[in-house]
């Protein structure tokens, strides 16, 4: 897995590397979840006249790693420079692309919060051949920006106006005239003369010169002055609170959108479609529906444009790769250049290139190197270990401790042995974790933390200490739950995604009606009278527990039953505070309080007749 984010006065003007104002580029190597730098590439195109000379240098650059250490990556990871893409691309045809989510969430929020309305070419006819559902007359009101592409234009693309006619070039002339309605003329095209021209009786011989001559194109705008009265030659533009590109309360929405359908892949279970195209038509129709609800064509366009249409799809999706690459963002290289500015050149503003190379390679790169070899070679103690796991450790601990209120509930389906769940926060985790599956294994030491590795497919951890607390269920019980969940929601593809992510409290129990097919049909006193005598033995059960003193069986009781144990504790502080004179009672809403509001208290008299009753039992057994 390769990281590049090129250094220099394009990416960071306001600290450069070198004297000379070359771009600096470095290409970084990942080992457990750690970066590792391959190469540092200085770049100068201030005097190349070719075409493509960037992207040619970077090409060079990555076939000479690929030459001399058979280089082939599986993924590689950048910002949304488009020369960084295609020179890999061209080397590397089979490679996945994955543009880093930072920048690519930077880049949607700047273009949102810009008022210009003219956005990147969009040709409603080829969306519409793709997904049927788009519409052809949802197209923007204003003229495209044949410019504009998110890190430049790396394929070849038709500049589709959205208007009607040509743009205007170097050879059209714009009339403004006060008539009947508002629209453009095209006049007929001025046939170009050559000076040996004869025009005698009416007839001419032309001779044309061969050099291709642009028609003349005279655009004539007419109004009506009935409703609306002449413009001056100049008119002043529209005030821009009137239409923005995208108003502000639909920015974020959009941003968390373009996440989920990021995080979006086939081994993700209960989230979107199982199948790459499923997941992409999903990702298209729901952005899609939400800028057509909301009346936003120039947004679609952009984002049709830059990040949905065919091309670009694969550049930021997870979804088109059967692996899941275990790097988000490209923050490893920004901390390498972090280091190499702060740590090194922080005495030095613009150091000669000489000097930089002797940092580089006689300063820097050692220190990298002797990290690494420490992490490679089987030594006693764990040493130079990844940042990574400073946060990985805490995160897991605070799943460990997290209460889950039901369970059993089959809303989600946590398999261990897969290590995949249907829950909202496994997909956009980190590191691929929830609390339903880590409170499904059994507690793991503290050498865990120190040997585990994420994986790029299921099972995404996998170490000996990881030990299921129940025996895999044949056919998996994922599948099953998956089945019915889908058929609950009709589908994936809603309209707002609702049925995509859901919630720990949200609508659960109707979920669990759905699943079960039928209500219970035991009365009242049945289910109640079985709930109090399983408590009983229940409680008997523990008593007797106690002579072993395991502190496992302790350790699982109170796992297991700590949303039952807080429910008791709960019920009976709100009779001990009932009964006493000298602590107010709790307000039915009160937070503490909200879940015990159809508990009855017990009178005292009852209370104290239960007491006297157990300690005769007591007093008996012994």
């Amino acid at each position: 897995m390769l990281s590049l984010v090129p250094e220099g006065p394009a990416a960071s003007p306001q600290v450069s590397t070198n004297a000379l104002n070359l771009e600096l580029y470095s290409t970084l190597g990942e080992h457990d979840n750690a970066g590792f730098p391959l190469s540092y590439c200085f770049v100068s195109t201030a005097s190349s006249i070719a075409p493509r000379k960037r992207l040619n240098a970077l090409h060079s650059c990555f076939a000479a790693l690929k030459a001399k250490y058979g280089l082939s990556p599986q993924f590689v990871h950048t910002d949304k420079d488009t020369t960084e893409i295609g020179a890999a691309k061209k080397l590397w045809p089979t490679l996945k692309h994955s543009i880093c989510l930072w920048h690519l969430k930077r880049a949607v929020r700047e273009r949102l919060a810009k008022n210009k309305l003219s956005t990147t070419p969009y040709d409603p006819r080829s969306a519409h051949s793709e997904f049927t559902f788009v519409n052809v007359d949802f197209v923007p009101i204003t003229r495209a920006d044949p410019t504009e592409f998110e890190g430049g234009l790396i394929d070849e693309v038709e500049p589709t106006s959205t208007l009607a006619e040509p743009p205007l070039g170097p050879n059209s002339l714009t009339i403004r005239i006060p008539g009947l309605t508002q629209r453009s003329v095209e006049l007929p095209a001025i046939t170009p003369f050559s000076d040996a021209m004869d025009i005698d009786n009416n007839t001419s011989s032309t001779h044309l010169d061969p050099a291709p001559i642009k028609k003349p194109f005279v655009r004539l705008i007419v109004k009506d002055p009935t409703s609306t009265p002449a413009v001056p030659a100049d008119p002043t533009p529209l005030p821009r609170d009137r239409r923005t590109f995208c108003p502000e309360e639909y920015r974020a929405d959009i941003v968390e959108m373009m996440v989920r359908h990021y995080n979006a892949h086939p081994l993700i279970p209960g989230f979107s479609h199982p199948s790459p195209a499923g997941i992409r038509q999903w990702a298209v129709e729901q952005m899609y529906k939400y800028c057509e609800r909301n009346d936003l064509p120039e947004v679609w366009a952009y984002l049709w444009g830059n990040w949905y249409r065919n091309g670009r799809w694969e550049l930021w999706s997870r979804s088109v790769h059967p692996d899941i690459p275990i790097l988000k963002t490209t923050m490893m290289v920004e901390s390498h250049w972090r280091r190499i500015k702060k740590d090194f050149l922080h005495h030095f503003h613009k150091p000669r290139i000489d000097l930089l190379c002797w940092i580089l390679v006689e300063k820097l790169v050692p220190k990298y190197d002797r990290k690494l070899d420490v992490i490679m070679r089987p030594v006693a103690r764990y040493r130079e270990l990844a940042a990574w796991r400073k946060a990985f450790k805490p995160e897991w601990r605070r799943c460990e401790k997290t209460q889950i209120a039901n369970p059993d509930d089959t809303a989600y389906a946590p398999n261990p042995y897969k290590w995949v769940c249907t829950c909202r926060f496994f997909v956009k985790s980190r590191f691929m974790t929830c609390k339903h599956l880590i409170q499904l294994v059994e507690p793991v030491p503290p050498i865990f933390f120190l040997e585990v590795s994420r994986r790029r497919t299921t099972p995404f951890w996998q170490h000996p200490s990881l030990i299921s607390l129940y025996e895999e269920p044949e056919g998996g019980r994922v599948q099953l739950v998956l089945a019915e969940i889908g058929a609950a929601d009709d589908g994936v593809d809603g309209e707002d995604g609702e049925g995509e992510e859901r919630g720990d409290d949200e609508d659960d129990e109707l979920l669990n009606e759905e699943m079960s097919g039928v209500f219970d049909r035991t009365t009242f006193l049945e289910d109640m009278t079985h709930a109090a005598d399983l408590c009983d033995w229940f409680s008997h059960a523990l008593r007797y527990q106690i002579q072993y003193q395991d502190r496992r069986f302790l350790a699982h009781v109170q796992r297991y039953g700590r949303a039952f144990f807080q429910f008791a504790s709960d019920c009976q502080d709100l009779e001990r505070r009932t009964n006493s004179t000298r602590t107010a009672n709790l307000n039915t809403w009160e937070a503490g309080s909200v879940h015990t509001m159809f508990f009855r208290t017990r009178p005292r008299e009852v209370i104290r007749d239960a007491s006297e009753a157990s300690m005769a039992a007591s007093m008996d057994e012994n």
